[in-house]
């Protein structure tokens, strides 16, 4: 009677899914600290953005974002069960890096985009709006008095 190998039986640790998802390509190219045309054209290619590194570090709290991240999606994954070592490999991991990778692009890089595209903008724009004599500052006033009318 044959067994089965040890990575067919044995489950998997926490530590080391950690471990397997710290070294995965995606993770490795945003902790460098620089990075090559090949590495970004690779993220570009599998995230369907166009992005590179670089402008995920921008965000300044990129590296507890995404320990955050990681260790919110395997501890998701772990209710599941990671299984043998075999099957982890073969049907979680790969799973589980897009996810994380996914959810760093969005939460980490989106969300930075979103404030310099939007937020900076529309703060300019009240700026001038609200600014003496402007067509806010008159609009403001002349709420004012009405208001103060009625008291």
């Amino acid at each position: 009677m044959m067994s089965e190998h040890w990575y067919q039986n044995d489950s998997i640790s926490k530590k080391d899914v950690t471990d397997a998802i710290n070294t995965n390509w995606f993770i490795i190219n945003l902790n460098k600290n620089t990075n090559t045309y090949i590495d970004n054209y690779r993220l570009e290619r599998y995230s369907n953005v166009v992005l590179t590194y670089e402008e995920i570090r921008r965000n300044p709290m990129w590296k507890t974002e995404t320990e955050k991240i990681i260790s919110q999606e395997i501890d998701a994954a772990e209710k599941d069960g990671f299984y043998s070592y075999h099957s982890y490999y073969c049907f979680v991991h790969p799973q589980l890096c897009a996810i994380i990778m996914r959810k760093v692009i969005r939460v980490v890089w989106a969300i930075e985009k979103i404030k310099i595209k939007i937020i900076r903008p529309v703060r300019s724009w009240l700026e001038n709006y609200y600014a003496p004599y402007g067509q806010g500052f008159y609009k403001a006033k002349t709420r004012f008095y009405l208001n103060s009318e009625i008291l």
